[in-house]
């Protein structure tokens, strides 16, 4: 047993003088390895540094692959929209909402009926894709149908040249071509909204030359006046083209670079049956049928139509005004005669608040907010249209009895634009007629007044 202990004493000995001998080497080595210089120990805290810069290099580098493949989604006063980061992929989703009340004041016998109704209920959808391919989708629900207004793909190789393809506006009338949520009055004026094409199915070259101009030339499924189609009705088709100039945009003259002057025309066969011409029609400003043609009248032949137009904007005036002509050959058993149809409009307009007039719409300087006493943008307006039948209509192609020969709109009407989306407008028009009642008796004046909210982003 003794000799035991000794054994386990020898060997607690020598494991304490082990570790004595393993610290003293260690801090040898640490001697010999630590910086012992001032210089020495800089060197080593710039290689530290070095080394965490090195480090949140490649932190940020992850960062930045994973923010190329994240999408970047917005919402703001321009509408809501998702895309990539480098804006090569873009889907916005905009809409319009036109909610009216018509209010007939003369309708003594009850023709026109006093109505709140949408009128245009509309959900857009655009996009880029590739960041020159852009598309544009725009059903409408307005007055409980579905309609298809806009579905179109543009193919944007310069701003000099693009293509499009699909279903979009003519490229024709000027008010015509403005956005519906932006037009001065709330119902179109009778010149614009009789005489010139809507919407037709087709392909398109536009563009921008010098910054000062526009143009656009295209190929169509062809249309009656003032009507939209999604397909073709015969064989031939329609050449439409437009040039729009603002030869003063950019420069330093105040005084005139809101001014602009263009023309427009289309040619084309029409070939339109009895049966779908029955369905043709001219409106009043309160949206009343006031011309057609015999149910046994065809158009036959060659259609033409031409619209000098211009705008003129400074400050917060406005004006802009159209003239629209259209011809059309028509025949009614062995009758044949080309019907040359005729009407202009004038529309005057001023920002009572100070706001910049435009060809786009008055945006507001100040939103309405009650609890800062803003009120928004207030705009007054003022109108005046005429349209005139071509005398040969009467009576070989349509009855003086139910169809005017003439009629002449006076509008006026204020717009409260409480923000840059939400509208409320209240219209007064009075249109005369020539003719169209019984006896061939001139058909009682049309007074309405129509009142609107509409929501636009």
């Amino acid at each position: 047993m003794k000799e035991f202990r000794l054994l386990v004493y020898a060997v607690i000995v020598w494991a304490v003088f082990l570790g004595y001998v393993n610290v003293a080497h260690a801090e040898e080595d640490a001697a010999v390895t630590a910086p012992s210089t001032v210089e020495e120990k800089i060197d080593a805290l710039e290689q530290k540094i070095k080394v965490l810069e090195r480090l949140r290099e490649v932190d940020d580098e992850k960062s930045v692959d994973m923010a190329k493949g994240t999408a970047v989604v917005s919402a703001g006063k321009d509408g809501f929209s998702i895309s990539s980061p480098d804006k090569d992929f873009v889907l916005k989703f905009r809409g319009l909402v036109q909610a009216d009340g018509r209010y007939y004041l003369s309708d003594r016998k009850d023709k026109a009926t006093d109505s709140f109704l949408l009128r245009r209920v509309r959900p857009i959808f655009e996009g880029t894709i590739y960041n020159w391919i852009d598309f544009r989708i725009m059903p409408d629900f307005g007055g409980g149908t579905a309609v298809l207004q806009d579905a179109y793909i543009d193919l944007k190789f310069a701003p000099e040249i693009a293509f499009r393809a699909g279903k979009f506006k003519t490229p024709f009338g000027l008010e015509r071509l403005q956005d519906d949520a932006n037009a001065a009055f709330i119902e179109s004026g009778i010149a614009n909204a009789n005489l010139t094409p809507n919407r037709e199915v087709g392909f398109q070259l536009s563009g921008e030359l010098f910054k000062k101009a526009t143009y656009a030339v295209g190929v169509f499924t062809g249309n009656l006046d003032g009507g939209s189609n999604d397909s073709d009705v015969n064989d031939e088709k329609d050449f439409a083209g437009r040039v729009f100039v603002t030869p003063f945009k950019g420069e330093d003259i105040p005084l005139l670079e809101g001014l602009g002057f263009g023309i427009g025309g289309t040619f084309g066969k029409n070939d339109v049956p009895a049966a779908t011409l029955a369905n043709f029609k001219y409106s009043s400003a309160g949206q009343q049928k006031v011309f057609n043609y015999l149910g046994t009248v065809a158009a036959l032949g060659y259609h033409y139509r031409w619209s000098p137009q211009a705008y003129y904007y400074y400050g917060p005036f406005g004006i802009q005004g159209e003239f629209d002509a259209t011809s059309q050959e028509f025949k009614a058993g062995t009758k044949q005669a080309n019907i040359n149809n005729t009407g202009y409009q004038v529309t005057g307009s001023y920002v009572i608040t100070g706001e910049d007039a435009s060809y786009r719409g008055v945006k507001t300087k100040k939103p309405f907010n009650l609890s800062t006493g803003d009120f928004g943008a207030i705009e007054a307006v003022t109108r005046y249209g005429q349209l005139r039948i071509d005398p040969q209509a009467f009576p070989k192609f349509a009855d003086a009895k139910v169809s005017v020969k003439q009629q002449r709109d006076y509008g006026v009407g204020l717009n409260w634009y409480l923000n840059n989306s939400l509208r409320f407008s209240v219209t007064y028009d009075q249109t005369k007629f020539l003719k169209g009642a019984a006896g061939r008796l001139d058909r009682a004046d049309e007074k309405i007044v129509i009142s609107r909210l509409q929501l636009y982003y």
